[in-house]
């Protein structure tokens, strides 16, 4: 029995869903004169619309014709670029610059300074005829239909701008170029200025303790008559191996004359005075108390000696390659700083457009065309609602407040 039911209750559902959709498209039917009339006026008005609002000039069109100008602008490693390849092919490195030109260049775009000299080279003000807060209202017609897009994968830069004259467009395109351009060549000039002078400065300082040090080694090579401590030791061990030969010899005099000889003659006294002198001589040299106009260091000295004389040379080679490197940065940097190229190269340049980019009018018809018929539809069905609230008196006593 509850199995006969369910498919009873089932078409009685469809049925009554069935008469229902009858039921609303015979009061569509009943206006389909209403509705026909309201969405062909609709489409005929948006036609009219379109073309009337294409025939106007676009100062006076509620609809004008919108073009967009662009260039496209590869960023390269900076104004030295071409400058770099032909020091590397020459062998020489040129300095690396980590700047990101793109992403810099989108912040310069969008700076004030920026877009206040673009604003005065075309005349923003008098063409919109802005009277009210001036600065910020001409700063913020340049940035609303400016685009400003940079690809980190290809280098490039995009920057266009839309207006209703495609050769304005075009013309504040080539501004913001060309400023760009000129903002990065004075950026970069003022920055290579700056490195020079710490270069210069760097150079100076460099000199200096080269001259200190050059000061350091002359004097000790005047002070010891020597050119390198290896001399000075090789001069002093000479000297006192010299010093013993003649000792040795005076030495074996004496015992030769004492052999045959017991008196102490003028001969023998001489012998044994030359031998006390080189006994003393020997060890002053060795104790570096003097010798002649020469200030000889003691063997015991020697060591330190070397140790700081090679510091000194260590040193002074050392500031040498420095100053080696510094000068030829510095001379790079004077070659570089010479160039006036930009880091940007023109890949695409500004072109006056000759097709719009908005409005779609057709998409605009068709789309006033779907909301007239709807609308005419609702309208159709809001006619047929006041009908039966009308014709239905307890409807029309809710609506007064009369609930009895």
């Amino acid at each position: 029995m509850a199995e006969n039911q369910q498919p009873k209750q089932f078409s009685e559902q469809e049925r009554t869903l069935i008469e229902g959709v009858l039921y609303y498209l015979s009061y569509l039917f009943r206006h389909k004169y209403l509705i026909i009339s309201i969405t062909l006026l609709t489409a005929l008005g948006s036609v009219v619309f379109a073309i009337v609002s294409l025939r106007l000039p676009p100062e006076k069109s509620p609809l004008p014709n919108f073009y967009v100008s662009y260039a496209v602008l590869i960023a390269g490693e900076g104004g030295g670029s071409d400058m770099g390849s032909m020091l590397a092919a020459l062998g020489i490195q040129a300095p690396r610059n980590e700047t990101n030109y793109g992403e810099l260049g989108v912040r310069v775009l969008r700076s004030n300074p920026f877009i206040d000299t673009i604003v005065e080279e075309n005349s923003i003000i008098e063409k919109y005829g802005i009277t009210d807060k001036v600065r910020t209202n001409s700063r913020n017609i340049i940035l609303g239909n400016s685009t400003f897009v940079y690809e980190s994968r290809t280098g490039s830069l995009r920057i266009s701008f839309e207006s209703t004259d495609p050769q304005f467009a075009r013309d504040v395109v080539n501004s913001m170029v060309n400023n760009l351009q000129k903002w990065f060549r004075q950026w970069e000039g003022s920055s290579s200025s700056q490195n020079l002078s710490a270069m210069e400065y760097k150079l100076e300082e460099v000199s200096q303790e080269i001259r200190r040090l050059e000061e350091e080694i002359a004097r000790f090579q005047t002070e010891y008559g020597v050119f390198s401590i290896e001399q000075l030791a090789e001069a002093q061990t000479r000297i006192i191996n010299d010093l013993e030969n003649q000792l040795i010899q005076t030495e074996m005099a004496i015992k030769n004359y004492t052999g045959f000889s017991t008196l102490q003659d003028q001969e023998l006294i001489q012998l044994q005075a030359q031998r006390d002198s080189l006994r003393e001589l020997i060890q002053q040299i060795e104790q570096g108390q003097g010798s002649g106009i020469r200030n000889m260091p003691s063997r015991q000295e020697l060591s330190a000696l070397a140790i700081e004389y090679s510091h000194l040379q260590m040193n002074h080679q050392i500031q040498m390659r420095i100053f080696q490197n510094l000068k030829e940065q510095y001379e790079v940097q004077k070659l570089t700083t010479t160039s006036e190229s930009s880091p940007f190269s023109i890949l695409e340049p500004a072109e006056v457009p000759e097709e719009k980019s908005r409005p779609r009018r057709s998409q605009i018809c068709m789309m006033a065309t779907v909301i007239g018929f709807f609308g005419s539809i609702g309208l159709a069905l809001f006619i047929d609602l006041v009908r039966h609230v009308k014709n239905d008196p307890k409807k029309i006593k809710i609506l007064k407040g009369e609930y009895s």
